[in-house]
């Protein structure tokens, strides 16, 4: 059932111009500083963990890795409006069942992203294991 539904989304996606992209679980804290999600989002996200010198988040939203897609190079104004899709997981610390307002798709999630309920979601601790 989740194979033919995300097939579904896909091609409705390419139907309508969007390129579907992979991105990074983790991600830099300084990325979501520019981003603004650290200041409104940080309370409601994984605590920061040491990688290499920098501190890594597991990703709360898309939005962030998309604009760095997006700014990777100058584009035609032919090329635009660039439209990015990725079935991809955000993760949030949070109480199972609890509602929040996601910044990225404007609704409510309830506890559809919480990475600590979820059968077969990376733990924190596995952040530096899968990078």
């Amino acid at each position: 059932m989740r194979h033919a539904l995300e097939e579904y989304i896909r091609e409705a996606e390419r139907r309508a111009g969007h390129r579907h992209v992979h991105s990074p679980v983790p991600g830099t804290r300084e990325l979501y500083e520019l981003s603004g999600h650290w200041a409104h989002c940080s309370d409601g996200m994984f605590p920061p963990t040491d990688l290499g010198g920098e501190q890594v988040v597991l990703r709360p939203g898309l939005r962030p890795h998309h604009a760095l897609i997006h700014r990777s190079r100058s584009r035609s104004y032919r090329e635009r409006p660039l439209r990015l899709a990725e079935l991809g997981g955000m993760y949030r610390s949070a109480p199972a069942g609890a509602g929040r307002a996601d910044p990225d798709a404007g609704e409510v999630l309830r506890g559809a992203v919480d990475a600590r309920h979820s059968p077969g979601s990376p733990s924190p601790s596995g952040l530096s294991a899968r990078a």
